[in-house]
């Protein structure tokens, strides 16, 4: 387990992003009275930073970063954002592109000289094998779980948040808040997932109870594969808008039999 952790854990990133959010500081009061000082009673609000952690894997040595789509969050609100190496080196990076469907997101830093880790393939999973968690979970610093496969084919018809899911790894690997973004690999020290969220067993817990959940690799590498080529996601569109019975007059205006 040392030397898969060896061979992984230098590709994985902290990240910190920094986004703005409007704060109210002052309502206007609610009386008709008041409603005659109306200029001087409004809604107040300023720009404040925000910042949020995760996780995220180098998966090119030219700076492209994988990360999941819910630690980036909305792109338009983003201000700036900066990844740490294990071995000490930060860098700040640029928003490439996120998607909802899949809830991942790639990043880019300009440098040509940064650890990869090897991708392992999804077919090859198997329920019982090895599982390692890498992460930056609460903001630690480069952290490990072991545990295993627990699962494969997890779906979730229903979204968790915002993000639909299918095709699940399940996990008992410890993953917490900030874990999200970084790999999921197997004994060989080959990304096999990347984590994105947990079970928790109450709407008031965060911690993990070995419950945990990753994005296929090959999920994960279709998915970059398309951003690098292409700038986004190509969706296959049938060119149907809607659907409608087959009445017998529209038989006899199509002359059909």
């Amino acid at each position: 387990m040392v030397e898969a952790v060896e061979r992984a854990q230098p590709a994985v990133v902290s990240i910190h992003v920094t986004y703005r959010e409007r704060v109210l500081q002052r309502y206007r009061l609610r009386d008709p009275f008041w409603d005659l000082f109306s200029p001087f009673y409004y809604v107040v609000t300023e720009e404040r930073d925000r910042t949020s952690a995760g996780s995220g894997l180098v998966v090119s040595a030219d700076g492209y970063i994988l990360t999941n789509g819910h630690v980036i969050g909305d792109p338009n609100r983003l201000h700036k954002i900066s990844v740490s190496l294990p071995d000490g080196r930060t860098f700040e990076a640029s928003h490439v592109a996120s998607d909802i469907s899949f809830d991942l997101a790639v990043l880019k830093v300009e440098e040509n000289d940064l650890p990869v880790a090897p991708l392992g393939e999804s077919n090859d999973i198997l329920v019982g094998e090895w599982a390692i968690a890498i992460g930056n979970p609460f903001d630690l610093g480069p952290t490990v779980s072991l545990g295993v496969v627990s699962a494969l084919d997890r779906d979730f018809p229903e979204p968790q948040g915002d993000y639909y899911y299918r095709d699940m790894i399940q996990t008992d690997a410890d993953i917490n808040p900030g874990n999200s973004g970084g790999p999921l690999v197997n004994s060989l020290g080959q990304v096999i997932g990347i984590n994105s969220f947990i079970f928790t067993g109450g709407d008031y817990s965060i911690g993990s109870i070995g419950i945990g959940f990753a994005i296929p690799i090959d999920t994960a590498r279709s998915f970059l594969e398309e951003i690098r080529q292409y700038g986004q996601v190509r969706r296959a569109w049938t060119g149907i808008l809607y659907l409608q019975d087959l009445t017998r007059p529209l038989v006899e205006y199509l002359s059909l039999s």
